[in-house]
């Protein structure tokens, strides 16, 4: 056999090309077409794997740089002995009552340290808001109750309940009470209850059929007050916020009124006169502390309900335009030392006053904010500290003529031109440091109001040069 080659002439290439393709299509089975295909797709998956590997190395290597930080600045109180080092975790827990579970997972050592303190599970506090599953938080809420519990050894209980948030319909409410507050085996730590806070939603209205829906809220009562004299006589203080109609105070008041009779300290929103009258109203012979915002009744009938000689602390928040200004009856107080006035209503049917014999010895904190014309004259010592607000369209006011050793001042201009609201602080500012500056030792202002206070502050450093200058406090 023979075999011929010689250069192919012009006029053959198309011949050619076609004898290539049919020898390749011949040379070439499908599986190798599929797996060159499939080699090419994996080519193109590797570079996106590729370029998402580098986004996320450059994502681990910023985390990594976090937790190294975040390691950095807790080296030193992780070298603290477990003794500080619980102090620290007590301190901060005053302030942030969810903290504690929040340590056991932040490192061996600061669990074990907290899982030994039994105080420190001793204060139980939860916050509910109207936009949950009032369902599914109650049962979150409940089993970190029961945790708290059983950590907390035999130190007395601190229970504080917020629904203040809540705007809830009645079966809401119903599920939040019958799905958590009512299964939280009452019985198991009863005499252990120290103390107990509800913060109640002081805008929710009951519906029509308000005995039924209120029935709810009576058997979260009895969960509190029970019926065991040990846990009422442990409560030492409580708040309560009422409903604002009659029936629903009605409701409300007998369970309250045997529920802690020897409190110390007692916090209410919308009390009314009209209680203070029912035979089961309570008597309180060991309270101190008294503190009273949304309808204000009458202190004269309430002091009838505890020995007033004892109370040291009282605070009043007027809001209800048609609320009784008790000015007078405060002069029956003569043991108080803190004592706040503070005056949000809009329209006002009766100003406050005192008798011109007005004495409070003891005083030793005053917090006075009352816009109007209020002319009094404080028959009080030298005070620790002093916090006013000021009203400044209303240029009929006046400061209290009084001494104190830490002031703080707070500006509303409300309804007032920014130019002529510098000018009255202005004015305000300088009537301040004539009338407090000979005993002040500190002086506290709002940040909003430190541009305005560094101006008249300098003026006046410039005009009494032999004053050495005033230790100024901003706070947020």
């Amino acid at each position: 056999m023979w075999l011929i080659v010689h250069p192919l002439a012009p006029d053959h290439l198309g011949t050619t090309w076609i004898l290539d393709t049919q020898i390749r299509s011949i040379s070439e089975p499908p599986e190798i077409h599929e797996a060159l295909e499939q080699l090419q797709a994996t080519k193109r998956e590797i570079e996106y794997l590729s370029s998402q590997l580098a986004i996320a190395q450059r994502r681990h290597d910023q985390l990594e740089r976090i937790i190294n930080a975040n390691r950095a600045s807790r080296t030193s109180i992780s070298t603290l002995p477990e003794e500080l080092l619980l102090q620290v975790f007590v301190a901060s827990v005053e302030h942030d009552p969810y903290l504690t579970t929040r340590l056991l997972f932040v490192c061996r050592r600061w669990h074990n340290v907290a899982i030994k303190a039994p105080h420190l599970w001793a204060s139980i506090s939860f916050k509910f808001g109207n936009e949950w599953d009032m369902k599914c938080v109650a049962g979150k809420a409940k089993a970190m109750y029961m945790a708290h519990i059983s950590r907390s050894g035999s130190n007395p209980l601190h229970i504080h309940i917020d629904i203040a948030g809540l705007k809830s319909s009645r079966d809401r409410l119903h599920d939040f009470i019958s799905t958590y507050i009512l299964s939280l085996e009452p019985g198991m730590d009863a005499e252990r209850v120290m103390n107990a806070r509800i913060d109640w939603p002081t805008s929710w209205t009951p519906p029509d059929d308000s005995p039924r829906n209120i029935i709810h809220i009576c058997e979260l009562f009895e969960w509190l007050k029970e019926s065991d004299d040990v846990q009422r006589n442990r409560w030492e203080t409580l708040s309560l916020a009422l409903p604002g109609g009659k029936e629903e105070q009605d409701q409300f008041w007998p369970l309250f009124c045997y529920t802690a009779p020897n409190l110390t300290s007692f916090t209410a929103s919308n009390l009314f006169d009209h209680m203070l009258y029912c035979h089961a109203s309570p008597r309180f012979p060991c309270l101190e502390a008294l503190s009273i915002s949304g309808c204000v009744p009458s202190l004269y009938n309430l002091s009838r309900r505890f020995n007033h000689m004892l109370i040291t602390r009282i605070e009043i928040i007027f809001k209800w335009d048609s609320d009784y200004p008790c000015g007078a009856d405060i002069s029956m107080f003569t043991h108080l030392k803190h004592l706040k006035i503070v005056d949000w209503r809009e329209y006002r049917y009766k100003n406050l006053y005192f008798w011109t014999n007005f004495t409070l010895p003891h005083l030793e904190t005053l917090h006075f904010f009352i816009p109007g014309p209020i002319d009094i004259v404080w028959n009080v010592p030298q005070l620790h500290t002093l916090r006013i607000g000021i009203y400044l369209p209303d240029s009929t006011i006046k400061t209290p003529e009084v001494q104190a050793e830490h002031v703080a001042v707070d500006f509303l201009n409300y309804g007032i031109h920014n130019r002529y609201s510098r000018l009255a602080e202005t004015s305000v500012i300088r009537h301040i440091l004539t009338q407090y500056l000979p005993h002040m030792q500190t002086l506290t202002i709002p940040h909003t109001q430190q541009v305005v206070w560094n101006t008249v502050l300098g003026e006046w450093r410039a005009e009494h040069g032999s004053w050495a200058g005033l230790p100024v406090v901003v706070f947020e």
